[in-house]
Parts: C-alpha cells; sequence; structure tokens
C-alpha cells in the first residue's frame, strides 16, 4: 500500500522521528559521560521539547517538498533545510 504525502509526513513525523530524537540525544549524553540514570532522566526532560520542536520544522518541511519541490531538487531542499534545523535542534538540546 503506498502511502499518500500525508501519510508519508505522518510517518516520518510521529513514528520514526521521535524514537530517533530519543536515540540522538541519549547518545549525545552517553557520549558525555552521564550515567545512564541521568540519560534517562536528561531525555525525560529534553525529549519532549525536542519533538515538539522538529515538529514545527520538519512537518511544514516535509509538506512543502513532497508537494511542491519537484523531486530532483528534494535532497538539495532537505540538506539546506537539515543545516538550518541542525543549528535550532542544538539550541533546544543543550544543557
Amino acid at each position: 500500500m503506498a502511502l499518500n504525502n500525508y501519510g508519508k509526513v505522518f510517518v516520518d513525523q510521529f513514528v520514526f522521528g521521535p524514537i530517533f530524537t530519543t536515540i540522538i540525544i541519549a547518545y549525545k549524553f552517553i557520549l558525555l559521560q552521564h550515567s545512564l540514570a541521568e540519560v534517562f532522566e536528561l531525555c525525560m526532560n529534553i525529549v519532549p521539547n525536542a519533538v515538539m520542536a522538529s515538529w514545527y520544522f520538519w512537518i511544514p518541511q516535509r509538506y512543502i517538498t513532497f508537494n511542491f519541490i519537484p523531486p530532483s531538487l528534494h535532497m538539495p531542499f532537505g540538506t539546506l533545510c537539515a543545516f538550518f534545523w541542525n543549528v535550532l535542534f542544538s539550541i533546544v538540546t543543550r544543557k
């Protein structure tokens, strides 16, 4: 079953987004040598805000990409948006 553009955005943001956001944030704090208890607590405090920020940024971006950007420009447009997202994500997750 092929998903329409709305289905793609939904799966991307509400299935994969929270999972990968949690993994990235946990990995960051593990690399910073926090204990697992600290990592869990930090994730509980940071992940909800990070996921919300992700939705505010990526849902419109994905909608625009799937509906208005020619397929040949999906990658460059996504890369440009990812640059700005990384700046925003760094601000949201700094502790």
